[in-house]
């Protein structure tokens, strides 16, 4: 596939960087502390030393504003921040990074911000490192948990998900029509500089590959095998591809692309996703934005225009 020399070096040290910068430690608090809101109650507990610690509980029964683990999921975690306004509307967030990296707290903006528009944000977290489709398993445990206890129901959530946390997601969104134990029912989603393709992916350079066989499929779908994973059962890409799962039952889509986007090709990532639900006659919108970005919570004029692509999108659908 012409990988080799300085190049693949350079390119995947640049890669590795990125995507180790792209978060936190999974768990980790970012900049921001637990919040408290005028419906939450408190707990307090007095520690042997005579401090105390308090666990903030807003008055839906979720912890605001700290990661909280999901009840009888294996993977699933949330990171909640209520409505700033009386709202019966969720996005649910899901993070991107390498499949072994990424963290809950990544974007702050969409995490946080959204709550003044009216929304009730929840991030979630999955397992990473884990054959596929474990992540949208436990994507999807937060969802239902998260709007279950809030009374939401799912055709007002809007899952919104972010490079390598935008496959998941699309399983997730796209199974459920499909009947797949790894779906729940949204009203909308949003894939930002998503991952779609993993075998094209998996082509595009070392660095590619090894997460994909390492952190998403644990096994080689037939690219190259250095990780000593052995090679994907046949048929395992009907369960790890959102392509099979794409139809026009799917709930409506909106694709955010930067054109000379390095982190994620877009030639494997959202120009395909864009192509395939178009070619499945399903309900897609689109942007393709000038520039090198890999996400849009910065203020860069590139990424105001998408963020406000993305609320616009939002509010009218």
């Amino acid at each position: 596939m012409g990988r080799g020399g300085s190049t693949a070096l350079v390119g995947a040290v640049v890669l590795l960087l990125l995507a180790a910068g792209m978060g936190c430690t999974p768990g980790t608090p970012g900049p921001d502390s637990p919040t408290t809101s005028t419906t939450s109650t408190t707990s307090t507990t007095s520690t042997s030393s005579g401090a105390t610690t308090t666990t903030v509980v807003g008055s839906e029964g979720l912890v605001i504003g700290a990661v909280a683990p999901v009840p009888g999921s294996p993977g699933g975690a949330y990171l909640y921040y209520p409505s700033e306004t009386p709202s019966s509307r969720l996005i649910v967030f899901v993070h991107g990074g390498q499949g072994s990296l990424g963290s809950i707290w990544e974007l702050p903006w969409w995490t946080q911000g959204l709550t003044g528009e009216g929304w009730h944000v929840a991030s979630v977290d999955y397992r990473r490192m884990t054959a596929t489709p474990a992540a949208a398993s436990d994507i999807a445990d937060s969802i239902r948990h998260v709007s279950e206890t809030l009374g939401i129901d799912g055709q007002d959530i809007v899952l919104f998900g972010h490079s390598l946390g935008a496959h998941p997601a699309s399983l997730v969104a796209y199974g459920a029509n499909s009947g797949r134990a790894f779906g729940t029912e949204v009203g909308a989603y949003v894939a930002l500089a998503p991952v779609h393709q993993l075998w094209g992916l998996a082509n595009a350079s070392y660095f590619h590959g090894e997460v994909v066989i390492r952190d998403v499929l644990r096994c080689n779908p037939g690219v190259f095998n250095t990780s000593g994973y052995p090679d994907c059962p046949a048929g395992w890409f009907l369960d790890a591809e959102p392509l099979y799962l794409i139809d026009s039952g799917d709930p409506p889509t909106f694709v955010g692309v930067f054109d000379s986007d390095f982190v994620v090709p877009p030639s494997v990532g959202g120009l395909p996703m864009i192509s395939e639900l178009t070619a499945a006659a399903a309900t897609v919108s689109s942007l393709v934005v000038p520039g090198t970005h890999h996400d849009a919570d910065g203020q860069d004029a590139a990424q105001a225009t998408m963020r406000s692509a993305i609320l616009d999108w939002i509010a009218d659908t």
